[in-house]
């Protein structure tokens, strides 16, 4: 018999009510706002910070502080969601986003030297236990009272994320230059702050599904699912691919001598890209059940475009011309779409396949390491794109990284058969047990 609930579960994300696609949005904006805020004081802060006294490497540090400090407190928000509870999560995370950037706006205000540094990485060390706590608790949320559209809910957060830190350089570029340091600061935070307002006013609490017996399982068993393994790997090297390209792509464009103004604009090419696709995948991930395939897709492709964009000496026949670079900066778009949404159902999924509950713990928990490992992707890949190509040049750096991401494409494919088989054999067993 065919309940009710069987229809609105096959129902498509577009088939939801009103109110529950004004939720997502709600969420989406709160995104939105978290990203501007991110990337807010790119354009003008360094320039702010070198006449403070700082010096470039302490000026990289304080934007790395927000990726570390992420990486550091998302799975303790991840496994104390539940008991911190989702909505004074992601209201009190998106205020202390807005309070922060209103007081990262007042640096100017302070003294030069080493009080400016340290109130710089304190500010955003907050800040970033803001957006940590918000960003946790809004995927979790959104997967648990979503769970057939997982994958289209986690695309339109991550797209509007995306969306804002590449529009906040620019939003707070025109901000200063019409009001000052602090002006762009405080407009954004105020909107945080209203925005976290709103969610307090106007969005229900989510709702919880009840747990049917003890504690989920630990950190170590979900590891040990081939699934999950899948999942981890790939947030893990589609962050790192992002933090490389950012780090690296303006000294590989130098040598065509592009003014500033253009050159700026194959930043954008990678988030446009990667919301063209996206509703692809979350259509294929939500409405067919495929989501494994593209993230070994997404590898490979990953793979391929970083031989292009060096263009790698494996591939004698790639010029390095402008339309070489944004070939692969498009395709490293499109990969990104299979490395974002994708494998947060994959560890889902490989998570209740090993004896974890479907329940608010168990999104709070899997969107805790997804945040962890895109954080560590996001602080690592600068790192290291930043040392391969100062040691081996461009070249041979993104040939490195581009074989790495092929031979892990080859590895997922190893560990999805393995799970497979895994799950094979549980049935198996499951049959033999009913038999007997």
């Amino acid at each position: 018999m065919t309940t009710d609930a069987d229809i609105e579960g096959c129902k498509t994300f577009c088939g939801v009510s009103v109110n529950k696609k004004f939720k997502v949005f709600s969420f989406a904006v709160t995104y939105f706002f978290a990203g501007i805020s991110y990337a807010l004081p790119l354009p003008f802060y360094p320039q702010v910070a070198q006449e403070k006294g700082a010096s470039l490497a302490l000026i990289g540090f304080v934007f790395s502080v927000y990726e570390l400090m992420i990486f550091i407190t998302s799975p303790i928000f991840g496994s104390y969601l539940e008991a911190i509870g989702p909505k004074f999560a992601y209201v009190s995370g998106t205020i202390t986003v807005g309070a922060t950037t209103i007081l990262f706006g007042a640096l100017d205000m302070c003294p030069p030297g080493d009080a400016f540094i340290v109130l710089s990485v304190l500010i955003r060390s907050v800040g970033a236990l803001g957006s940590s706590s918000c960003r946790i608790s809004l995927i979790a949320t959104g997967s648990a009272e979503y769970p057939n559209n997982i994958t289209t809910v986690v695309s339109i957060l991550e797209g509007a994320l995306s969306i804002g830190m590449l529009v906040g350089p620019v939003i707070g570029g025109i901000l200063y230059s019409v009001g000052g340091y602090g002006f762009p600061f405080y407009v954004i935070g105020g909107l945080n702050i209203t925005q976290g307002i709103f969610l307090y006013l106007f969005v229900p609490v989510p709702k919880q599904i009840p747990r049917d017996g003890e504690k989920s399982g630990s950190l170590v068993e979900v590891i040990r699912s081939p699934l999950v393994q899948v999942g981890m790997l790939c947030t893990a090297t589609g962050s790192l691919a992002l933090g490389f390209i950012d780090a690296i792509l303006a000294h590989h464009l130098e040598p065509f001598g592009l003014p500033v103004i253009y050159s700026s604009l194959f930043f954008v090419i990678i988030p446009g890209s990667f919301l063209l696709f996206s509703p692809l995948l979350a259509y294929l991930s939500d409405n067919k059940g495929i989501y494994k395939e593209p993230i070994v897709v997404g590898q490979f492709s990953s793979g391929i475009a970083f031989l292009i964009l060096g263009p790698s000496n494996l591939l004698p026949f790639i010029p390095y011309q402008l339309w070489t670079v944004i070939l692969g900066l498009v395709i490293v778009g499109a990969a990104d779409a299979c490395s974002m949404a994708p494998p947060f159902k994959c560890i889902l999924v490989g998570a209740i396949e090993v004896s974890f509950e479907d329940n608010m713990e168990t999104y709070g928990f899997v969107s805790g390491i997804v945040s962890t490992l895109f954080s560590f992707g996001n602080f690592v890949g600068p790192l290291v794109g930043g040392v391969l190509v100062q040691e081996l040049g461009d070249q041979t750096a993104f040939t490195i990284v581009g074989l790495l991401y092929i031979g892990i494409g080859f590895i997922d494919i190893i560990l999805i058969i393995q799970n497979r088989r895994a799950k094979k054999q549980r049935l198996n067993e499951c049959t033999n047990l009913i038999e007997q």
